[in-house]
């Protein structure tokens, strides 16, 4: 990954249905025309565990040949079941299924060949090591990968927020994921970000 890539909590969140996709686009289109706009997205744990695998066929229909990142949302220690479907979705999504966010204590080592991400509203854990963020009262380590709950109108915080990420990322590490946390996010803030890291050359 050679650039920043700006992603959102999900691409069916509802106020973008007047803002972003046009009013008379099918459902089945959106992720579609969401990915001409962006290459990510955090998938919500409940939604990926609601996939079919017909559900799974048609996203990687959907999408195939595309540059896409998706990242699957984990708030609990997963279980077979659940280990499994992740499995699943890396064998149909292939390169596309890229990581795995986990909340807290959240586990995600059952799913192979996923890149593992930890955010956590306490102190990084004593046993870290490698790469780590913090950010308004986030702490991040793992995979190096931008993550906020909300973001911030501004577009000078916009600016410094990105900065101090990229400033973290390991030597020789030139892009990554940036991921925004809200269910609620106006669509032009996402489409702010995106811009502001172009500016600054990400």
């Amino acid at each position: 990954m050679e650039n920043l890539v700006v992603g959102a909590y999900g691409w069916n969140q509802s106020g973008w249905l007047e803002s972003f996709y046009p009013e008379d686009m099918p459902e089945d289109w959106r992720l579609d025309y969401y990915s001409q706009f962006f290459q990510a997205v955090l998938v919500p744990e409940s939604e990926w565990q609601s996939w079919t695998n017909d559900d799974i066929g048609d996203l990687a229909e959907a999408l195939e040949d595309e540059t896409f990142y998706f990242v699957f949302e984990v708030q609990g220690t997963l279980d077979a079941v659940n280990g499994e479907r992740l499995r699943y979705l890396k064998a149909h999504l292939g390169n596309q299924a890229y990581g795995l966010l986990c909340h807290g204590e959240a586990q995600g080592v059952a799913a192979e060949g996923f890149r593992v991400t930890h955010v956590s509203d306490n102190a990084l854990p004593n046993s870290v090591g490698g790469w780590s963020w913090q950010y308004d009262g986030l702490f991040l380590w793992g995979e190096p990968m931008g993550y906020v709950a909300t973001l911030s109108e501004d577009g000078k915080q916009q600016a410094d927020m990105l900065k101090q990420f990229m400033a973290s990322l390991p030597e020789g590490r030139e892009g990554a994921l940036f991921l925004i946390g809200s269910p609620k996010l106006d669509i032009a803030q996402l489409k702010s970000l995106k811009v502001v890291g172009e500016l600054l050359g990400f």
